[in-house]
């Protein structure tokens, strides 16, 4: 489908969302999809290996700056008291 944007879920599986969709949103659904929700996704980030990730604000809309480039969530966990991130 023209347009579509993929996002990589911690599964490994991709949940597909339309053209023109804003980072928020994509965050609110991932969030409901949560098993653990210790572990709940903060932003979406576009990954391209050799690169710096690009994180989306929440009002930004989803884009994909060339097919070398994918969008990932990104999760905070408790670990040992401290906050990080997990890029998957």
């Amino acid at each position: 489908m023209p347009g579509q944007k993929s996002i990589l879920r911690p599964c490994g599986m991709k949940k597909r969302f339309a053209k023109g969709t804003k980072a928020s949103f994509a965050v609110e659904r991932f969030n409901c999809l949560l098993k653990d929700p210790n572990m709940p996704v903060v932003c979406i980030a576009a990954v391209k290996e050799g690169e710096e990730p690009i994180e989306f604000g929440n009002d930004v809309e989803l884009i994909l700056y060339d097919n070398a480039w994918t969008l990932q969530i990104v999760q905070e966990a408790p670990k040992g008291g401290h906050t990080t991130h997990i890029r998957r």
